[in-house]
């Protein structure tokens, strides 16, 4: 199977302080020692010239785990980027997720907040009382035979925390086989940044964008 790329039909919005795409499961965000495919390098491609003076090219001021997709914001000026490091400080910006989970939830709605820390390889969150206070507020979209579809709001953004929330519940996310999921996705699992909302960094005026493209 070819690897995931980012091309100019996944640009969501673009002007001269931001740009936002569609990023597909399976890529990573930034660059590694490894060469892998990333965003950063295929978003700054489909540029018609680097943004001056931002280190790395790009702006990066959130993340997205390499098996999950949806939308992905950079900044193209350091002023952009300091002011959406701002919002991200001040928990402004409001992120919705879409995930389907194995199992069939009976509740329609709830809260996760076990607190997280990371496992001592660093590459997974474990719930910790140690841990930091951790929220994760869920909805139902939809069940079926042997899965929930999940509309998900994050009100911390600690490491792996929907997927580790998902995991402690008893739902692991379908596909995310280091928490416990019993099916194996080639790319990635079935968790989607489905929607942002925030503050232009320039004018200051509320942007609602959305990446309804929930298929894998």
């Amino acid at each position: 199977m070819s690897n995931p790329i980012i091309t100019a039909s996944d640009i969501l919005y673009q002007d001269k302080h931001i740009i936002a795409v569609k990023k597909p499961a399976g890529l990573m965000v930034e660059p590694d020692k490894h060469g892998h495919p990333n965003a950063v390098e295929q978003v700054l491609a489909l540029l018609p010239r680097p943004p001056k003076k931002m280190k790395g090219g790009l702006g990066v001021f959130y993340r997205l785990d390499r098996p999950v997709s949806g939308i992905l914001i950079f900044a193209l000026k350091n002023s952009a980027l300091k002011d959406l490091n701002k919002q991200v400080e001040s928990r402004t910006i409001k992120k919705i997720y879409r995930a389907e989970v194995e199992g069939i939830i009976e509740s329609d709605s709830g809260v996760w907040n076990w607190s997280l820390d990371r496992s001592d390889d660093g590459k997974r969150a474990i719930v910790s009382e140690l841990g930091k206070k951790s929220e994760t507020r869920w909805r139902v979209i939809e069940r079926s035979f042997n899965s929930t579809i999940l509309e998900i709001q994050i009100i911390t953004g600690r490491f792996h925390q929907i997927r580790a929330h998902a995991a402690k519940a008893g739902y692991p996310i379908v596909g995310d086989e280091i928490y416990g999921s019993n099916v194996c996705k080639t790319h990635g699992i079935r968790l989607h940044a489905y929607s942002y909302s925030f503050d232009h960094p320039a004018d200051h005026k509320r942007m609602i964008l959305i990446a309804d493209n929930f298929n894998f």
